[in-house]
């Protein structure tokens, strides 16, 4: 169901090919992921704009159907960042550990999802998943936690 880097460099590398980009765009994707540590971001079908926004800033994004259950999205999960409003069903311990997940639990009241996107971004880069993807920030009105 996700993507993933080698199916991002065929992408990036047949788009240039194609005539569809050019040399800096592709580098510039390229380098873009690699500093992400290659990071997935999977928003929950409540927040599709939010990720249509983080893609646009080069975020690799992935969205789960609105009609699956809680547990077969944690099945999902493994090694991504899940990113929801929904984050009392997904912020256990326990199952940030079994799945091999992070999250971002997003509490701001803020509707605009260029912002939101922004509000994420920032907790990306503060949080480092890189170093501990099981972890769970949440992004509010006024910044972000980690859940101790």
């Amino acid at each position: 169901m996700f993507r993933d880097n080698e199916d991002l460099i065929e992408s990036v590398l047949t788009s240039l090919l194609r005539g569809d980009i050019g040399k800096e765009t592709a580098l510039g994707m390229l380098l873009d992921e690699m500093g992400r540590g290659g990071i997935v971001l999977v928003a929950d079908a409540h927040l599709l704009d939010v990720g249509d926004a983080l893609r646009r800033i080069n975020y690799t994004m992935h969205t789960i159907p609105q009609d699956m259950s809680d547990a077969e999205i944690k099945n999902r999960l493994e090694g991504h960042v899940f990113i929801t409003r929904n984050g009392r069903h997904f912020n256990a311990t326990g199952d940030l550990i079994k799945y091999n997940y992070g999250l971002v639990w997003v509490t701001a009241k803020v509707k605009d999802a260029k912002v939101l996107a922004e509000k994420i971004k920032l907790a990306l880069m503060r949080a480092d998943f890189n170093g501990n993807l099981r972890q769970v920030v949440q992004v509010g009105d006024a910044t972000f936690r980690r859940k101790k």
